[in-house]
């Protein structure tokens, strides 16, 4: 039974957050997928663009693309491939890199062209080396080609229709599709994807419809499949754990069907996210002990041998001045106790302080007052006294303004700092930051 393969997406030269190693991930991510195409003894292996993460990449990058293709070609299989919306050539150049690639004869590169606002449906020339669609001698099977064409997706999926309602039936009994394109409700907040309606008039001639672009892999109807990355290119996509390929087996016959099988990526390098609340910590001390002690438990608790990407996201209200919050120190705590190839530390906290009320009225001075008011409030030693504190540095703007003399401002300064510090020593600060206790 003639045997082919579907992926997508293998973003190789991704050197995500900066990592060496996750540049080295994409690229055994790609090394395994050939590896795949020669132990099934595929006859085609089609890659539904997004073969590289990016048009400016490193020149051994192109060499990890041009060593595995090479393997595929030796082994006798023919990698079929699109454009995709990373692989696009840089600025005005016609010419990508795999433009280059198909020009080496490493792979056919499909891409239907237009003239007069009208698809030619063109077969692979193998001495132009281009064309809209080839047929493999093997697997019997007609592979038509549609590059990342953006917003303008739908129009173009209209004129394919259109091309293919006048051709002459097709010799090979078995057509795939290969397009670069979402569609609409697979992803949450994703826009711009095709709707159902808008792809439904392919149906009548093309048996598989093999997408790329969304990372996430999903089947529909048993005739749209997306395989998803093989890597993980945002830590929202570590769910996704059935990311790979799809193995299509063609019967025979007039009318051939397909079986298929979906073969997932089983080394993916583990991404790891944790939710760290901060809103209980009125100082950052008490934080770093806290977090060290639960992160302890929880690194003693999972295998994290394989040295993940890591990231900590600190959630909540700060109850303390956000300049004392060393996330340095973080970091080295989380990296010292998951040793990850990558920890990253997001800061998602908010500030605790008064709410800034702006109106059509709100004069420049009131605002002034309020947004004082809430930089002193981010430290609770200063709450009892914020009005104070917002007087001082209002008083002595105004004489800066004035031009007051140096010694003078210094002499006022010191006198408001006395005459808080009198204050606040009258009503001890935990009696304010801690209701239960002072009742």
């Amino acid at each position: 039974m003639p045997r082919s393969m579907n992926a997508a997406d293998p973003h190789l030269g991704n050197q995500q957050y900066g990592s060496n190693e996750r540049w080295n991930d994409f690229g055994r991510a790609f090394a395994w997928l050939i590896d795949e195409a020669i132990r099934q003894k595929a006859c085609c292996l089609r890659i539904s663009g997004d073969l590289f993460h990016t048009n400016t990449m490193r020149a051994r990058t192109l060499h990890q693309a041009r060593a595995n293709l090479q393997r595929a070609k030796d082994a006798g299989i023919t990698v079929i491939g699109i454009h995709g919306n990373h692989d696009q050539p840089a600025y005005s150049d016609p010419f990508s890199w795999l433009d280059g690639l198909a020009e080496q004869e490493l792979l056919i590169l499909l891409d239907a062209q237009f003239r007069d606002g009208e698809m030619l449906m063109e077969r692979w020339d193998t001495t132009q080396l281009r064309g809209g669609y080839y047929d493999c001698p093997f697997c019997h099977t007609r592979t038509i080609g549609v590059r990342y064409h953006g917003a303008a997706t739908a129009v173009v999926v209209e004129a394919l229709v259109r091309a293919l309602a006048t051709k002459p039936p097709f010799s090979p009994p078995y057509t795939v599709l290969m397009l670069h394109a979402g569609i609409e409700g697979m992803l949450p907040h994703y826009a711009g994807g095709l709707s159902m309606a808008e792809v439904e008039p392919l149906r009548p001639y093309v048996d598989y419809l093999a997408l790329g672009h969304i990372h996430k892999p999903f089947v529909i109807d048993e005739w749209i499949h997306n395989p998803g990355s093989l890597e993980t290119c945002s830590i929202d996509e570590a769910a996704w754990t059935d990311r790979g390929y799809f193995m299509v087996d063609i019967g025979d016959g007039p009318r051939p069907q397909a079986e298929v099988t979906q073969v997932p990526y089983r080394y993916r390098r583990t991404f790891t996210q944790f939710s760290w609340p901060v809103d209980a910590y009125q100082d950052p001390e008490r934080l770093y002990s806290e977090l060290t002690l639960c992160m302890t438990d929880e690194a003693m608790d999972a295998d994290y041998s394989d040295k993940p990407v890591l990231e900590l996201r600190l959630e909540g209200v700060l109850r303390f001045p956000r300049s004392a919050l060393d996330m340095a120190l973080i970091e080295q705590i989380m990296s010292d106790l998951f040793r990850p190839i990558v920890c990253r530390i997001r800061d998602l906290t908010e500030s605790d302080g008064s709410q800034i009320t702006v109106t059509e009225t709100t004069s420049r001075v009131e605002l002034e007052r309020q947004v004082l008011q809430q930089l002193v409030r981010q430290d609770p030693s200063r709450e009892a006294q914020a009005d104070g504190w917002v007087a001082t540095v209002r008083e002595l703007k105004d004489m800066g303004l004035r031009r007051a003399a140096p010694d003078g401002i210094i002499a006022e300064t010191q006198s408001h700092i006395d005459r808080i510090r009198f204050m606040e020593a009258e009503v001890p600060v935990h009696n304010l930051t801690n209701d239960k206790e002072a009742t």
